[in-house]
């Protein structure tokens, strides 16, 4: 740490010895200045500079000092929710082999989840029709993902299909904020129901 009265003791100006008057003379009839008070006045400029010296580093110190700080509480916050709470849903059909895959991932949730996927059948009408389920392991809430493929039947069926998936706990029916669905329906060719599993 800077110690600022020693500083300043260093930077004080040494007084000026009093002058001798028949010195002084001899000086002036020679055409002479008095040394004494050339160095009065040099020894002003280098404390002057001195002084400018301490006080940028210290304007630098306070910026350096501000963008830590500016830092620290950038990453407090990113570090504070790092994961958006959330669950996605996704839907793969395979018109060939009558699959129907439906995935779940998710993140952002505390303790243990139990996963939980469906196959829903349009049917048109304000209710769609749920036709299939499956629920996987408890896993940790914090991120994870579950996928379940749903086997239909060939036949000459023209539905289409969507999927829904939640997360649940062995208390809990569905977790708040955890129900996710795909945008839109799939065709499901000529495969329908019955699930064959």
């Amino acid at each position: 740490m800077v110690n600022l009265r020693q500083e300043a003791r260093n930077c004080q100006v040494p007084p000026r010895r009093r002058p001798d008057p028949v010195a002084i003379r001899s000086l002036r009839a020679r055409g002479e200045t008095d040394p004494s008070a050339q160095g009065a006045t040099a020894s002003g400029k280098e404390c002057h500079v001195i002084k400018e010296d301490r006080l940028m580093k210290r304007l630098l110190g306070a910026a350096i000092s501000a963008l830590l700080l500016a830092s620290v509480v950038a990453g407090s916050v990113s570090a504070a929710n790092p994961n958006p709470k959330g669950t996605i849903t996704t839907l793969s059909v395979n018109t060939t082999t009558c699959e129907f895959v439906v995935t779940i991932t998710w993140q952002g949730f505390g303790g243990k989840v139990i996963p939980e996927v469906g196959l829903v059948r349009r049917t048109g009408t304000a209710f769609d029709e749920g036709i299939a389920y499956s629920s996987g392991p408890a896993s940790s809430g914090k991120s994870g993902t579950y996928s379940h493929t749903f086997v239909l039947t060939a036949g000459t069926a023209t539905d289409q299909y969507t999927a829904v998936g939640r997360l649940t706990t062995s208390r809990n029916p569905e977790i708040s904020g955890s129900k996710s669905t795909p945008s839109g329906y799939v065709s499901g060719g000529s495969c329908g129901r019955p699930v064959v599993s």
